[in-house]
């Protein structure tokens, strides 16, 4: 899938994203001109305002889980697993290492309606600090009402905090995604190259990088060997 990356930029006047507003997302009704009336916009406005937005914890994990319940009924296709570890997550919420991920729910009343899910990091050398979305899905019923702009105005307030140049996700390949994407402000929508490479603990040996196999040593020093990835073999 496509990698779209957000060249992410504060206000100059107090280094903040004001209200609700995403800084990377310009709300076309508000652009265009009225392109669903006033009404319908105040509407979607006032239903904004009264939803509100929580940190996934231990206290929210029975609701994010019927959320997810609901998303793998409503749209199995679009999760990456078949079946749902409810164990899991609840392990997962004590697990120090899952504590470098944030996912902010969106909810109305007690149910959550969609969920943004990332993680920071940085780079030693330039000093980089970036950001990665991992997950962004809001319930179909929940969708074009303005949850997931919500979600991203959520995620930039706390790139601001955290001080972060700019971040990184992989964009859905449907109509609905791309006009979605296409309104982001100061944002690159890239056709970049992707390798996934899945870790398998038990193919690592000593020294030896599970990423690389040095083709001499594999194939026989024949240097007439196809290339490692033939076109169509990656997923």
């Amino acid at each position: 899938m496509p990698l779209g990356t957000v060249l992410f930029g504060t206000n100059e006047s107090n280094g903040t994203v004001q209200g609700s507003e995403c800084a990377a997302f310009r709300d076309p009704d508000r652009r265009e001109g009225r392109a669903e009336g006033h009404a319908q916009v105040a509407r979607k406005r006032r239903m904004d305002d009264a939803m509100k937005f929580e940190k996934l914890c231990r206290e929210n994990a029975k609701q994010y889980i019927e959320y997810l319940k609901a998303a793998m009924e409503k749209e199995p296709e679009m999760m990456t697993a078949e079946v749902l570890d409810e164990e899991g997550i609840l392990k997962r919420l004590e697990d120090p290492f899952y504590g470098r991920t944030t996912s902010v729910l969106a909810m109305d009343g007690e149910c959550v309606v969609g969920r943004i899910e990332y993680h920071f990091y940085g780079c030693m050398q330039d000093g980089a600090r970036m950001a990665y979305v991992d997950w962004v899905y809001v319930l179909p019923e929940w969708r074009r009402k303005g949850v997931a702009q919500q979600l991203f105005a959520r995620f930039e307030e706390d790139c601001v905090a955290h001080e972060i140049d700019q971040y990184y996700l992989i964009r859905a390949t449907n109509p609905a995604a791309d006009r979605f994407y296409h309104h982001f402000e100061n944002a690159e929508l890239s056709e970049t190259p992707l390798l996934r490479k899945m870790c398998q603990k038990e193919h690592v040996q000593g020294l030896e990088c599970v990423a690389f196999h040095d083709p001499d040593r594999r194939e026989g020093r024949d240097e007439g060997h196809a290339p490692l990835a033939q076109e169509g073999e990656l997923r």
